[in-house]
């Protein structure tokens, strides 16, 4: 018979290992909600370290945007809007980083830099919130796993 004391424990070791795993398939499974929040955040003419993207339009873009019916009062990358629909998340080992496969996007990093691709704070705090409620049936899942729920 298991000791499920025993298993718990060596549960939470393997827990360490598997944790940014974990993270990782939340948010892929919440992957449009972070799209969206990068999206927003853009529009609202932040950048990731939450500073307005710079620099602003020039005379000719802002004309161009009002033609459009789109804001000129902040820099917010949507003009086709082919930039917010080519955005995406690669993922790597223990982390996860948003791009977009837009043409130009080459260009909008080169002018406003790679800070365009991310969450601000807010928003990460906004996610860590999400990835905690998700976690919290999936942590017990795991630290259970093996274990005879009878005997616990």
């Amino acid at each position: 018979m298991s000791n499920p004391i025993k298993t718990i424990a060596n549960n939470v070791k393997n827990l360490r290992k598997t944790l940014s795993e974990v993270v990782l398939d939340i948010v892929q499974t919440k992957e449009m909600i972070v799209l969206d929040m990068n999206r927003e955040q853009l529009y609202s003419g932040k950048d990731s370290l939450d500073n307005p993207i710079t620099p602003p339009y020039t005379i000719s873009t802002k004309m161009a945007k009002i033609r459009k019916g789109q804001p000129t009062n902040r820099v917010t990358l949507k003009d086709t809007g082919e930039y917010y629909r080519e955005m995406a998340i690669i993922y790597g080992d223990d982390r996860f980083g948003i791009y977009s496969d837009a043409e130009h996007t080459k260009y909008l990093t080169g002018k406003y830099g790679n800070e365009i691709h991310g969450l601000n704070e807010d928003n990460i705090d906004e996610l860590s919130l999400i990835v905690s409620e998700a976690f919290e049936s999936i942590g017990i899942d795991l630290l259970l796993k093996g274990v005879n729920k009878t005997m616990v």
